[in-house]
């Protein structure tokens, strides 16, 4: 296709063949593949897959020297517009901020821990947030949510409790604290 206007022209004039291979690009490119591949976009990429992967097996040789060239040549640098850190204190300042607007203010604190804590997983270890076994508090399975079985599920102290059958080690579930006390 971006051929076509060298070859129209030596047939056509240049501006028709400008205008002859810019309709068939528009028309061929982009309006004929919309049309069939809106309806079930998945369908259509699952059942042309293969094709992609050939093209990609196929144009590597020519592909890849040709980008690690133009890396080399247009070195540019990944930037990102704030590190973890500078986020860090930029939601701390939003959490803590007296003139902070209550009317328009575009997170709760809820919101705001969530952010904080997702920018600081990348440097939690499991092992520090894990709760040891020894103090963990499981609840029975037959455990009746009224009144008093929630005040124990509330007692625990956690989010989510383990919920054993016969003995503690017996685990067959786990009970969502913000799904049961709300029942009451």
């Amino acid at each position: 296709m971006e051929a076509l206007p060298i070859f129209l022209d030596m047939l056509v004039s240049s501006w028709l063949a400008v205008v002859i291979s810019v309709t068939f690009v528009l028309v061929f490119g982009e309006i004929v593949p919309q049309a069939m591949f809106a309806s079930d976009p998945l369908k259509a990429g699952y059942y042309l897959s293969w094709f992609v992967r050939l093209l990609q097996v196929v144009l590597f040789p020519i592909c890849y020297p040709l980008s690690w060239l133009l890396d080399r040549i247009f070195a540019h640098q990944h930037q990102v517009a704030f590190t973890h850190k500078e986020m860090q204190t930029l939601f701390q300042v939003i959490a803590h901020d007296k003139d902070y607007d209550e009317t328009k203010k575009e997170f709760d604190k809820d919101e705001l821990m969530f952010l904080k804590g997702s920018l600081q997983l990348r440097h939690q270890k499991i092992k520090e947030e894990m709760v040891p076994w020894n103090k963990v508090k499981s609840l029975p399975y037959d455990l009746v949510l009224d009144l008093k079985g929630l005040k124990e599920v509330y007692k625990c102290g956690f989010s989510r409790v383990p919920v054993y059958r016969k003995h503690p080690n017996d685990v067959v579930g786990l009970c969502l604290t913000k799904v049961s006390i709300p029942l009451y």
